[in-house]
C-alpha cells in the first residue's frame, strides 16, 4: 500500500517550518510506522514560498519530497491521494478524475464550497479534522476522522526547571498570529526580554523591527534550542485551531499565555485548564502584562508548568494511531 500526499510546501532545511507542513510530516511518519509507504509531492502554487532555494528533490527526516510543475506529473498508482490548504481543489478534481480516494486535511473553519459540491456528487473524499473545534465548526456534511497533530511527549518533556529561563517569547511574528500586538508589548514593559522566533512562511509579513529587549531568531529546525531559553510562551493568534508550538512548550514545562475566543477555541481544547487566558479583547495590554507579572511568583509559575505537562501527557496518551489507520484502509 503506498500513499501520496500533494502540498504547496514542506518543511526544507529552515523553508516551510510550520504548523500545517509539521503537522502532515508527523502524521506521514506514523502511518510509515505501519509499513505503508508514503511520497510527498511539493506542487508548485501561487503560495508556495522561496522555490528557487530548494533541490528539485530532497529527503526531511526520512520522507521523500518532490517538487512538481503540474498535478497530471505525479503518477495515478497510489492507493490514495491526501491534500491541505492550497493544494485542496486542484487534488480533489485530481482525484475525481483518476478514480482514487482523497483524504482532505482540514486545519481550520474555512467553507470551502468546492468540497461540499464533491461531497455532494459522491465523489471518493475523506476529510481529517484537527480537532473537535475545527469538526464542530466546519459545515461540511462528513463524520472523518478526528486527528489530533501528534505529539511525541517524552521528546518534548523536560525535567528542568523553566522559571529562571530569560525571555518571553513569540513564535512567528505575522500580524494573524499578533507580530503588531507582541511589538506593543514590548515596549510597553521594556523591562522584560523577550525573544521572537521567525516563522517558516510569510516571510515579507513578519514584524521584525523591535527595541533592545528583543531578540530575534532565525526560523529553526530544533525547537527545543527556544525552548531552553523561554520563560513564557505567548500565544496571541487571531485564529487558531490547536498550537503546535503550545503542546511542545508545555511539554518542556513552559507555560503558554493565550487569547481565548470562539477563533481559538481549538488552542483551549489543546491546553485545556493549564493554559492561562486573556478573555474578551486581545488589544487589552493590561491583561497580558497582568498574567506575565501573575507568573513571577515561583509557586504560581510551577503549579501552572506541572499542569501544563499533565494535560500533553495525556494528549499524548490519547493519540491512538491505530484507529486513524484501520480507519484509512476502511476508507479505501
Amino acid at each position: 500500500m503506498k500513499f501520496a500526499f500533494i502540498v504547496h510546501m514542506y518543511p526544507c532545511g529552515k523553508l516551510g517550518l510550520s504548523g500545517g507542513e509539521l503537522y502532515a510530516h508527523r502524521m506521514i511518519k506514523n502511518i510509515k510506522k505501519y509499513n505503508i509507504e508514503v511520497k510527498v509531492y511539493n506542487l508548485l502554487t501561487a503560495w508556495t514560498e522561496c522555490t528557487k532555494d530548494r533541490p528539485p528533490k530532497w529527503n526531511y527526516d526520512g520522507v521523500d519530497v518532490e517538487i512538481v510543475t503540474h498535478i497530471k506529473d505525479i503518477p495515478i498508482d497510489y492507493n490514495a491521494y491526501f491534500c491541505h490548504l492550497a493544494t485542496t481543489e486542484q487534488v480533489i478534481k485530481y482525484c475525481d478524475y483518476i478514480n482514487k480516494p482523497c483524504f482532505f486535511i482540514s486545519h481550520n473553519v474555512s467553507n470551502y464550497e468546492f468540497i461540499n459540491k464533491a461531497l455532494e456528487d459522491d465523489t471518493k473524499l475523506n476529510i481529517i479534522y484537527n480537532s473537535n473545534y475545527v469538526k464542530n465548526t466546519t459545515p461540511y456534511k462528513f463524520n472523518g476522522f478526528i486527528y489530533t497533530p501528534p505529539l511525541d511527549f517524552k521528546y518534548w518533556y523536560n525535567e528542568q526547571d523553566t522559571y529562571n529561563n530569560k525571555y518571553i517569547t513569540l513564535i512567528n511574528p505575522i500580524p494573524d498570529k499578533g507580530g503588531l500586538i507582541f511589538k506593543r508589548l514590548t515596549e510597553l514593559i521594556p523591562q522584560r526580554q523577550f525573544l521572537v522566533v521567525k516563522g517558516g512562511y510569510s516571510i515579507h509579513q513578519q514584524i521584525l523591527n523591535y527595541n533592545n529587549n528583543v531578540t530575534v531568531l532565525e526560523p529553526q529546525t530544533d525547537m527545543k534550542e527556544v525552548y531552553k531559553q523561554t520563560r513564557i510562551l505567548l500565544y496571541m493568534s487571531y485564529h487558531e485551531s490547536w498550537g503546535m508550538c503550545a503542546s511542545e512548550a508545555q511539554s518542556y514545562g513552559i507555560p503558554v499565555i493565550s487569547y481565548h475566543s470562539s477563533n481559538t477555541m481549538g488552542l483551549s481544547e489543546n491546553m485545556g485548564i493549564s493554559g492561562v487566558y486573556i478573555y474578551d479583547n486581545i488589544l487589552d495590554y493590561v491583561q497580558w502584562i497582568d498574567k506575565i507579572n501573575m507568573l513571577d511568583d515561583y509557586y504560581t509559575y510551577k503549579k501552572i508548568s506541572l499542569m501544563g505537562q499533565q494535560q500533553q501527557e495525556k494528549n499524548s496518551q490519547d493519540h491512538i494511531n491505530d484507529n486513524f489507520i484501520k480507519w484509512l484502509k476502511e476508507s479505501l
